[in-house]
This record gives structure tokens, C-alpha cells and sequence, in this order.
């Protein structure tokens, strides 16, 4: 993605302090996002040419950096945080907060809500306080990482096969709304798997316009108890996919009924079955199901 990287405006292509060695290789950090005011901008361009309109900044984002012509990449509204560094080179820096002072005077843009705190009181108030102006924001967050600040104390704790013991993330609480459930659809992936979807009245969460949620597997379903007509709280897990978190049984139909799977394949009419151990429905026809 380098050639696309460098289409972002707020990437310099040299480093402008000179104040400091900035010599050797140096892996600077950072995380492409889209503003939600650039987002609807764009949208709505989009809408102008009739041309199809993004879902949410976070999937176009992605998108954009994996585009193979720059040239479009350029044309999305995309921006960079910088947060850590790699190899340092010859840049001396000492702890975290350090390195984010010194980021913006090297062309480098940063978040402006890192704080330094000592204790577990001040993380707990700072994750409060992201929590309170998470949705006045004018772009997505799913969390806060909390880091320790001396580099040397981060390289004396090391780090796990996946993940340093010297950070974590504290997520943030999943934006949640309630809407209806307008029919249950089983729809059929690559390997087979029967997967029921829920069709929803779209409902706004957390900016995102949602239609549709995984129901997972008829184990699920039966667990929740969860019918076509029902009215239903949903969320987004992890932010992302959007998923049944309770009915609200006390607006229920009296007449509506148990949901149950299919016994045939909705694609081929094939016979559908369950491998024993496996809590999905298959599709049998491997051969010729589409």
C-alpha cells in the first residue's frame, strides 16, 4: 500500500525537523481513517455522479488503501494518526508521550486526546470520559489502548506471541438500538454452512445504517427464542457486525410461532444435515450446489 500511502496530504514525503537525527531506518505507526464530515461530503458526491454510495468510512477506508490505481486512492478524503515507532534509527526517544510530542514537529500527525496518567484511577477516568464524547467525535472509535511510557520498562515487561504486556485495549460498550424483525432468511455459504439471516427494519447504529443480522445457527435461534415480527435489541459486535443481543418478549406477537431451519438447501434443494459434533447445518450436495 506505500504508493497509496503517499497520496494522503498529511503524509510527508521527507521528514521536516532537523533539529533531530533522523537518520537510519525508522518505522513510524499509524492508523488510516475517514472523518465523518469528509464521509458525507464524499457520499454525496457520489450521489451527484450516480454512483454507488459507501457504507460506513471504516470499510471505505480499508478500500481505499487497497486500491491498485493511486489515483483513487488519492481522491477519497483519507487521514492518519501516527501512535508508535519500529526501528528507531538514530531518533532518540525515551518513553510514548515523548514520541508523540515529537511526531507533529517531524510532519507527522497525531491524536489530540492522549494523556499521560499514573494509576489505575486515571485510566478508569480517561475511559469514562472517551466513553461521554465518543458520539460527538467526528470519527469512529471502538476503544482506548492504555500504554505504559517508558520504553525501557515497555522492553523489560516484552511481549507475548500476539500481543505486548506492556499495552492493552479497553474496549469501549457496543452502541446498541432496537428495530423488527421483518422475516428470518437461511442463506447458504462456500463450504455449505446454512446460516439464517435476520431481515430488520434499518435501523441507525452507530452511524451505520443496519438491515441485516447474523442469526448464527438454529442452536442460537432456539436459545434466544427468536421469531419473525419480533421486536429485538441489537448491537454491533466489536463495532462491526451486526448481531441479536435479546428479544423484547413483552412486544410480541401473541400468535407468532418458533423459527426452525429448513430441511432443504435453500439454493439446490438438496438435503441439509448436521455432521455430529457440528452445531451448523450443511448443504449434502457439495457437487453442484451454486
Amino acid at each position: 500500500v506505500s504508493s497509496n500511502l503517499k497520496t494522503i496530504k498529511a503524509i510527508p514525503l521527507t521528514l521536516l525537523d532537523s533539529d533531530v537525527d533522523t537518520s537510519g531506518i525508522i518505522e513510524f505507526r499509524g492508523e488510516v481513517f475517514i472523518n465523518h464530515s469528509d464521509f458525507k461530503m464524499l457520499n454525496k458526491k457520489r450521489v451527484d455522479k450516480d454512483e454507488a454510495v459507501f457504507a460506513n468510512p471504516r470499510n471505505c477506508a480499508a478500500g481505499s488503501l487497497r486500491q491498485l490505481n493511486p489515483q483513487i486512492t488519492s481522491s477519497r478524503p483519507l487521514r492518519i494518526n501516527f501512535y508508535s515507532i519500529g526501528l528507531k534509527g538514530n531518533l532518540r526517544v525515551n518513553t510514548q508521550i515523548e514520541l508523540i510530542k515529537r511526531l507533529p514537529t517531524l510532519g507527522l500527525p497525531v491524536n489530540n486526546l492522549i494523556k499521560t496518567g499514573k494509576g489505575i484511577n486515571d485510566v478508569i477516568k480517561y475511559y469514562d470520559y472517551l466513553e461521554s464524547i465518543r458520539n460527538d467525535l467526528d470519527y469512529d472509535i471502538d476503544g482506548v489502548v492504555i500504554k505504559v511510557n517508558s520504553f525501557n520498562h515497555q522492553a523489560i515487561l516484552g511481549e507475548r506471541s500476539r500481543s505486548p504486556r506492556w499495552a492493552i485495549a479497553g474496549k469501549l460498550k457496543s452502541q446498541q438500538e432496537t428495530t423488527k424483525i421483518i422475516d428470518i432468511i437461511p442463506s447458504v455459504g462456500r463450504t455449505g454452512a446454512i446460516t439464517p439471516v435476520a431481515k430488520l427494519n434499518a435501523v441507525n447504529v452507530g452511524g451505520v445504517m443496519v438491515s441485516n443480522a447474523t442469526l448464527h445457527n438454529q442452536n442460537e435461534i432456539g436459545r434466544k427464542d427468536i421469531r419473525v415480527g419480533d421486536t429485538v435489541l441489537i448491537q454491533r459486535a466489536g463495532d462491526v457486525i451486526p448481531e441479536v443481543i435479546k428479544v423484547i418478549t413483552k412486544n410480541r406477537d401473541s400468535e407468532s410461532t418458533k423459527y426452525q431451519l429448513p430441511n432443504l438447501c435453500p439454493s439446490c434443494h438438496s438435503a441439509i444435515s448436521r455432521v455430529e459434533g457440528d452445531v451448523v447445518l450443511r448443504c449434502m450436495n457439495s457437487d453442484s450446489c451454486p
